[in-house]
């Protein structure tokens, strides 16, 4: 059976000898135990918990890949 999940994925930066964590999301197709990306956004925000419930969200709502852009502007202008 084939589903669609939205997951968290992190990204680690050092800037000037500063370290620095961000989360994006991104979506799965999930077939047989496998998950294959099919698309990610990353550097969303530093706040982690905020970006899960996104990813949450974004699955419990079965989100189109087609909206996921216009869900991110949204997203960010918070």
């Amino acid at each position: 059976m084939k589903t669609h999940q939205y997951i968290l994925i992190e990204s680690i930066y050092t800037v000037n000898g500063t370290r620095y964590t961000t989360y994006g999301i991104a979506q799965t197709d999930v077939s047989d135990g496998c998950a294959v990306i099919l698309k990610a956004i990353p550097d969303l925000s530093t706040d982690k918990d905020r970006v899960i419930r996104l990813a949450e969200l974004c699955t419990k709502l079965c989100l189109a890949p087609i909206h996921i852009s216009d869900i991110v502007e949204d997203f960010l202008g918070e």
